[in-house]
């Protein structure tokens, strides 16, 4: 009969060869994540609106994680979270977001949370702000095409650009284009008008008071008069990305 140390060594030496044929994932450590936002979204009650967190420098073919969203304010619910590859070596990951409750919320102590082997990583999501409205019933104007993003390695002065359709028989007044971006503001914008009918390529140009952040998301208000009552709208969302080249 074996004694009780025996028993021991032959246990160690168990444990031993499985952890050595079962090698804990290993995650370097020069990886990071690009995934602190700024920025404001207007949008109405049940849509979602997706923001998209870069895990960079990862030597790891398959992703081999679980990822989930935490502390939301109560006005988003999370939806769930895509994950995709991003070349030449990294994953993107495409968080949907639910605009669940009418008003004006802060997003600013969210974060995502990536489990990964024994590695837990949390990377925060920045501060956005929400603005959402109850749809109104009301006919508006058309959003055909836009521009959704722009992506360079250096900061650079984004703009919003829009193709507007006037789907009424009355032209069209452009009366100001709104968000509320700590340290980005609108310069100017046009055309001011669409005519009845017809189609204008709204081009907004912004200004900054700051150094320029490496992710924002906007999607500002549109307020514009038909027959001299005046409505807003949300427009589309727009995402401005600065990552290092090479370093996908």
């Amino acid at each position: 009969m074996l004694s009780y140390s025996e028993l021991f060594l032959i246990a160690s030496i168990y444990i031993y060869a499985l952890e050595k044929s079962n090698p804990p994932l290993k995650v370097p450590t020069d990886e990071s994540f690009v995934s602190s936002y700024v920025g404001y979204v207007a949008g109405y009650v049940n849509e979602t609106v997706p923001l998209h967190v870069y895990l960079l420098n990862t030597n790891n073919a398959n992703f081999n994680g679980t990822v989930g969203v935490r502390n939301l304010p109560p006005c988003l619910e999370s939806e769930g979270v895509s994950v995709g590859r991003y070349p030449p070596n990294g994953f993107v990951m495409s968080i949907a977001l639910r605009l669940k409750e009418p008003g004006r919320c802060v997003m600013d102590k969210a974060y995502l949370e990536v489990r990964r082997g024994e590695s837990l990583k949390k990377a925060p999501l920045g501060r956005v702000e929400f603005d959402v409205m109850e749809p109104s019933g009301e006919q508006t104007l058309g959003v055909p095409t836009y521009v959704e993003a722009s992506r360079g390695s250096t900061p650079s002065m984004p703009r919003l650009v829009y193709t507007l359709s006037n789907p009424f028989d009355e032209r069209v007044e452009i009366v100001n284009v709104t968000f509320d971006v700590p340290g980005l503001g609108v310069e100017g914008f046009d055309p001011r008008d669409v005519h009845p009918g017809g189609e204008a390529n709204l081009t907004v140009r912004l200004t900054n008071t700051g150094e320029l952040n490496d992710l924002y998301v906007i999607r500002p208000l549109i307020v514009y008069k038909v027959n001299g009552k005046t409505y807003s709208m949300p427009a589309q969302p727009y995402y401005y990305i600065t990552l290092p080249d090479g370093k996908g």
